[in-house]
């Protein structure tokens, strides 16, 4: 198959795709609005990238970020202007009527300390606060200069606070100082605002049942309550406000919920008691995403000011507009507060998978792109153990995305990228890529033994083959040339894993066509047959030549965990409790049995596995609030437990739950293991969807020894290592099995007289 001509894209095209790729993920998973799916913010993508694609210009580029953003209609979610030079604050306006005296005025034109209250001729109060310098952490008794303030001025008419000029980063302080001040302007108590955000704790399965505890969230953090003075009096009172931080505005709104203040706003009050993130965009674009909506104490959304007047150096603004402004509304009747929406509850939501488009336009394409590409970025647990920087696969990405394909290069487009996750469990399932690789083999089942593609199994009489011999070429492809083009297209978690993988699809192929397969002897002469793909591909297992589980004739007890069921549990423990030594044989994939051996196998409750699960709250992974962490143990059967020596036998077939049972049999067996490593992926699988039905899956949490150390890509790591050879396979010899009984042996000769027990 001839891939595709790669899009012919410019490196600012492909810079500006990707900025664009990262921003619409950070509204996708955070912003409040797409909690409730009301927004179709796929299609707002779709409509912006032939913008992007069109963009000449970092004022072309820009407008088409804004043409993604209008769709939220959020004035705080935006791009940014240019920075301006920064102007002057305003300090301490002017106030008309002030009654200072001449001493305090004079040493106020020199230092004029803050807080400071001065009065009206009309009887009311004005607090000036408005310079950081004498705001900040210090000996001085900040909290107890501005309750000082606010008990001299609960005689007034009425109280004008001059906060202008604090900040979100700075203003911290001078804030908490007027919080814990505040009760003695109350006589009930307050609730401030509270606020509400959106979470992820691993990632939603979008098909099938939901398993893994993993979901998204909307999470309401409840404003504080402060109560009120003894000595509290009310009064009307107006804050003058330029800036502060979120909790400083929830306050705000608490109070005008209560019918307590009025808020007047010098300068943009969009989005204030909220938070946001600023991502940096090319061209020197900066664009800000809201992540929260304030929820008032009566639940509804949002903080607006009673009254905005320009900022200081904006047209309009004069050194007293604020304070008058504020000084006149302490006067009026409050206002009552404008009705406003109430807090939408989220929905649980899936992403559209678009059936429809085979083979999605490029505008499609990249949105596959940048949902799998976004959803790796926040919620794959195993991101830091990736061989490659996962930040720069994204504008590697974009090319191959934005081009022109059919749903074939669509697809083999999409499982070059799921193979970077270099995860076992990661796979892509698409109706195209199952035709390319094939769902059928010839009845035989092939390993890599010593670096050779080896037959180990006949499923059915097969003329011209036999076991032990060693496929040099399929359909006229050498194996070395197919095994290269196939690995690209598969995730593997390990060396071993991908060779696995690789086995199982060397001779893949439509249902009952034709397989020409070159093999050699084990004499060393070639040839070629050709055999029907007849058997579905997977991992046949060989025809078994033990029991389940039972005694071997030297003397140790045997059980096939690929064939034990849970009801087998306590039959099997009966079978094998008088022997000195226990082999399992966790050589493929067990039936759930992990949980009711394990306590068969301990005589005190053992932590078996640490768990952590992805949990964000933002978009700065930085700032990541961590993950959920939990373990799991084993505790004791009353039936008692098996005392004698347990070997594991193991290799690449076992994965996932496999080696989880590893886990549980080295918590409370100390078991040796023997034989390959395992395949190293393990963790329960969450799967997304793509455009064109495509699924792709992935594993969605991670686990880690009982001693935290570390499994996916690694693999369960044998204590004895022991390798199928080319002269076993021929003989018909099990060399993994032999090496457990070679070393039961050896162990239980030196062991005690009275032998192994069951405890009753």
């Amino acid at each position: 198959m001839e891939v595709a001509e790669e899009s012919r894209l410019s490196a600012a095209t492909v810079a500006r795709l990707a900025g664009l790729g990262r921003l619409w993920g950070v509204v996708k998973f955070f912003h409040p609005a797409l909690a409730t799916g009301e927004v179709d913010w796929d299609g707002a993508l779709v409509s912006t990238v032939p913008l992007v694609l069109a963009a000449n210009s970092a004022d072309d580029y820009r407008r088409a970020v804004d043409h993604l953003l209008a769709t939220l209609e959020d004035p705080v979610t935006r791009t940014l202007p240019p920075a301006e030079p920064a102007t002057d604050p305003p300090g301490a306006p002017a106030i008309e009527g002030a009654t200072t005296g001449a001493e305090a005025a004079e040493a106020a034109a020199i230092d004029p300390p803050q807080p400071r209250l001065e009065r009206t001729a009309d009887g009311l109060a004005v607090v000036i606060a408005t310079d950081q310098a004498q705001l900040q952490p210090s000996d001085r008794d900040l909290v107890g200069a501005f309750r000082a303030v606010f008990e001299e001025a609960s005689e007034a008419r009425g109280l004008v606070v001059d906060v202008r000029g604090l900040d979100a980063e700075s203003s911290w302080w001078a804030e908490w100082a007027i919080v814990a001040a505040l009760p003695h302007l109350l006589t009930a108590p307050l609730r401030t605002a509270g606020c509400r955000h959106r979470m992820h704790r691993g990632h939603r399965q979008q098909r099938g049942p939901a398993h893994g505890g993993y979901y998204s969230a909307v999470v309401d953090q409840p404003g504080d309550l402060i109560a009120p003075s003894e000595r509290g009096r009310r009064l009307p009172i107006a804050f003058v406000v330029s800036g502060g931080s979120p909790d400083f505005y929830r306050l705000l709104c608490g109070l005008q919920v209560a019918g307590l203040a009025i808020v007047v706003h010098e300068g943009e009050a969009h989005g204030a008691g909220t938070d946001w993130h600023e991502l940096e965009l090319p061209d020197g674009i900066t664009a800000r995403v809201r992540l929260a909506d304030v929820v008032a104490p009566d639940g509804t959304l949002g903080f607006w000011p009673d009254a905005v007047v320009p900022r200081h150096g904006q047209p309009g603004w004069t050194p007293d507009r604020a304070v008058a402004t504020a000084l006149t509304a302490t006067t009026a009747t409050l206002p009552e507060r404008t009705s406003r929406p109430p807090a939408a509850l989220p929905t649980a939501q899936h992403e559209r998978d678009y059936p429809e488009l085979t083979a999605p336009p490029p505008a499609y394409r990249l949105l596959a792109l940048f949902r799998l590409w976004n959803t790796i970025h926040y919620l794959f647990p195993y991101k830091d153990l990736l061989d490659g920087d996962w930040d720069a696969v994204l504008a590697e990405s974009v090319p191959a995305f934005a081009r022109e394909g059919d749903n074939l290069d669509y697809a083999l487009t999409v499982a070059r990228l799921v193979a970077r996750l270099q995860d076992t469990h990661a796979g892509v399932d698409s109706a195209a890529l199952r035709d390319y690789l094939g769902t059928h083999v010839p009845p035989l089942r092939l390993r890599t033994v010593e670096g050779e593609t080896v037959v180990v199994h006949l499923m059915a009489e097969t003329p011209g083959v036999a076991v032990g011999d060693v496929v040099v070429a399929v359909d006229g492809e050498g194996v070395d040339a197919r095994r290269a083009r196939l690995a690209e297209l598969v995730a593997a978690s390990t060396p071993q894993a991908l060779r696995r993988r690789l086995d199982l699809l060397l001779l893949s192929g439509a249902e009952d066509s034709p397989a020409a397969l070159t093999m050699r002897d084990r004499s060393g002469t070639e040839c070629t047959v050709t055999l029907r793909r007849t058997a579905r591909r997977g991992d046949a297992p060989a025809t078994p030549t033990l029991p389940v589980f039972g005694i071997l004739p030297e003397g140790f007890g045997y059980v096939d965990l690929t064939r034990l069921t849970i009801p087998q549990v306590d039959e099997a423990f009966a079978a094998v409790s008088d022997t000195p030594g226990l082999i399992f044989d966790l050589r493929g994939y067990p039936n759930g049995t992990a949980w009711s051996i394990a306590p068969r196998l301990t005589d005190r409750e053992v932590a078996t596995a640490r768990f952590s699960v992805p949990e964000i709250h933002s978009p700065d992974l930085a700032e990541m609030t961590g993950a959920i962490r939990f373990r799991q143990t084993a505790a004791p059967s009353p039936a008692g437990h098996y005392r004698g020596k347990v070997v594991v036998l193991i290799d690449a077939r076992a994965i996932s739950q496999a080696e989880h049972t590893c886990l549980y049999l080295e918590a409370t067996a100390d078991a040796t293991f023997v034989g390959g490593p395992t395949n190293g992926a393990n963790g329960n699988v969450t799967n997304l969807v793509l455009p064109g039905g495509i699924e792709v899956t992935f594993t969605g949490m991670e686990v880690r020894h009982a001693d935290g150390r570390q499994l996916q890509r690694l693999g369960i790591q044998p204590h004895v290592p022991v390798e199928p050879t080319l002269a076993g396979v021929r003989a018909g010899r099990d060399e993994v099995l032999a090496a457990a009984v070679a070393l039961l042996r050896d162990e239980t000769g030196r062991a005690s007289a009275a032998g192994p027990r069951n405890d009753p």
